[in-house]
């Protein structure tokens, strides 16, 4: 589902060790719980993320991860994933 770039495998966060490829799954999980999987939630997303619907689609199959700054946006438009991405890091730190 998730390719990975080899060279980036993990990175971290407060001592937190987090895989690309658990950000990614992470993300898209979540992106489509709140947005769905009907016709048009990949344009309702990019509305919210200020992205292309393609770029959309690619984080809600766990094609990528969003990069860091819509990462941003994204948690502050969506509590949910705010949430899930502080259990993530409050889990890697224990």
């Amino acid at each position: 589902m998730f390719r990975s770039n080899p060279a980036r495998k993990s990175f971290s966060v407060s001592g937190a060790v987090i895989t690309t490829e658990v950000l990614g799954e992470t993300v898209a999980r979540v992106l489509r719980r709140k947005f769905g999987e009907t016709r048009c939630a990949d344009k309702r997303l990019a509305t919210v993320a200020n992205a292309t619907p393609r770029a959309a689609r690619n984080w809600m199959s766990g094609e990528c991860p969003p990069n860091s700054a819509t990462l941003l946006t994204l948690m502050r438009e969506c509590s949910e994933l705010r949430e899930e991405i502080n259990r993530l890091l409050d889990a890697g730190a224990a």
